[in-house]
Formats: C-alpha cells, sequence, structure tokens
C-alpha cells in the first residue's frame, strides 16, 4: 500500500522545489519518491489552472457536471414537491 502524506507535507515539499531546489535533491533529502513529487507537481499546476486537465480529468469532470445537472432537477422537483400541500390548502375554501 502507498504511503500517505499530509497536505502540510506536499505543500512544503513543493514550497521547497518552487525555490529552486530540484526534485531529484528533495526527494532524496526527505526520502520521497521522487514520481511522487513529480504527481504533486503536476496535480498543484492543474488546480491552479497553470496545466491542463488529462483526459482522464476531463472525463471526471464531464461525469461530474452531468451529476450536477441531475441534482439540480432533482432539486427543482423536489421543491415543486414541497409546495404541493401549501398550494392546496390555499386553495380550499
Amino acid at each position: 500500500m502507498p504511503k500517505r502524506y499530509s497536505a502540510e507535507i506536499r505543500c512544503k515539499v513543493l514550497e521547497l522545489i518552487t525555490t529552486g531546489r530540484t526534485v531529484a535533491r528533495v526527494a532524496s533529502d526527505l526520502g520521497i519518491a521522487e514520481q511522487t513529487i513529480y504527481n504533486w507537481r503536476r496535480q498543484e499546476l492543474i488546480a491552479t489552472g497553470q496545466a491542463p486537465l488529462t483526459r482522464g480529468g476531463l472525463l471526471e469532470l464531464a461525469a461530474a457536471q452531468r451529476r450536477i445537472e441531475e441534482l439540480e432537477r432533482e432539486i427543482i422537483q423536489l421543491r415543486q414537491y414541497r409546495e404541493l400541500p401549501v398550494n392546496a390548502v390555499a386553495a380550499l375554501p
């Protein structure tokens, strides 16, 4: 099972890289795999809009957008159901 690192450690590692230290050096000093650091850097660039989404990321985004639309339709429907009793009572003589 891969080792999990806290968000704090990830941020500190990325800060070290932005100050000019090489990925190889930071990985060696901290005992973190270089590929892990490269993955963190790529995720950070995508999250900040500095790199495009990967194909998998685009597919995930499209699925999320479909789910949002589905939930928005459900909200509208539930609001309509919630208002039915109020409108029915108001219509009574």
